[in-house]
């Protein structure tokens, strides 16, 4: 919806009208009302809202950042030249 109001406000062919203008804003209410149409008529097992009781907030989660800290800097300290050049790049 962002992208559309900045084709709207700034067009790729440069030829700025009141016509196209207006068009391209229409189109905004447009999309974001198929958006909440897909939310609110699909399914949760298919890409609907999910619950907040079928949400997971503990995997991948670090409870103890400092010991994840360090296991990180131990990992790193047995690294090889070419991966500290690796990681500093990338």
């Amino acid at each position: 919806m962002v992208l559309q109001l900045c084709l709207a406000c700034a067009p790729v062919d440069g030829k700025w009208n009141f016509g196209t203008w207006a068009m391209d804003v229409i189109a905004v209410p447009i999309i974001f009302g198929f958006f909440v149409f897909w939310k609110v008529f699909k399914s949760t097992k298919e890409g609907g809202w999910v619950r907040l009781a079928e949400m997971d907030l503990v995997t991948g989660r670090k409870d103890n950042w400092a010991k994840a800290h360090a296991e990180e800097q131990a990992e790193r300290a047995s690294w090889g030249s070419w991966q500290r050049i690796v990681h500093y790049f990338c």
